[in-house]
């Protein structure tokens, strides 16, 4: 078999169907797949990992890369929010000394 390994942008909406093509071999119902529910309601990221870990078809919770994939995505959003936050609260106390703001 000739594969041709070409690198797969981590910012890519439906990185979820191309790392794991086993676990999507439709290629659909990914992470972004537009979702049809009465009422209608958006999932937030974490309840979307629960959500599929927690389904009751196993595949995906048994798969140690899928879980890792979620929760290394996890870590960096959460990463990301608590930094921004950072800098959100220290822009108002520019030209102030660390005394000053304590």
């Amino acid at each position: 078999m000739n594969v041709k390994e070409e690198p797969i942008d981590n910012r890519q909406e439906h990185l979820d169907l191309l790392c794991f093509p086993t676990l999507f071999p439709t290629g659909q119902y990914g992470e972004h797949h537009p979702r049809q529910s009465y009422p209608a309601q958006t999932l937030s990221f974490s309840e979307y990992i629960k959500s599929r870990i927690l389904n009751k078809d196993s595949r995906l919770r048994r798969n140690h890369s899928y879980c890792l994939h979620y929760y290394g995505l996890k870590t960096n959003k959460a990463l990301k929010t608590g930094i921004y936050n950072l800098l959100e609260t220290s822009r108002g106390n520019i030209g102030q000394t660390v005394a000053e703001i304590l």
